[in-house]
C-alpha cells in the first residue's frame, strides 16, 4: 500500500479519547507479542473505518471483561 504526504493531509486525524484519561502518577505500558499479519491489517482497517484509536478499544475490553 502506498501513502503519500498529500493523502495523509486529506485524512482527518482522529481525537485523542477522553473516554480513558491517563492518571499522571504512574502509567504503565502493556504490549502484545506477535500478532498475526492478516487479523493486525484487519483490526488496523475496522479501526480506521470506526474512528477509533488501538488504545481505546484495547481498554474498553478490558474494563468489560475486569467488570464481570
Amino acid at each position: 500500500m502506498s501513502v503519500t504526504l498529500a493523502g495523509m493531509a486529506e485524512q482527518p486525524k482522529r481525537g485523542y479519547s477522553r473516554e480513558f484519561p491517563i492518571d499522571q502518577s504512574r502509567r504503565i505500558k502493556r504490549e502484545i507479542d506477535w500478532v498475526q499479519p492478516s487479523l493486525d491489517r484487519s483490526l488496523r482497517a475496522k479501526l480506521k473505518r470506526e474512528g477509533l484509536s488501538l488504545r481505546v478499544l484495547t481498554l474498553r475490553l478490558w474494563t468489560e471483561w475486569v467488570g464481570r
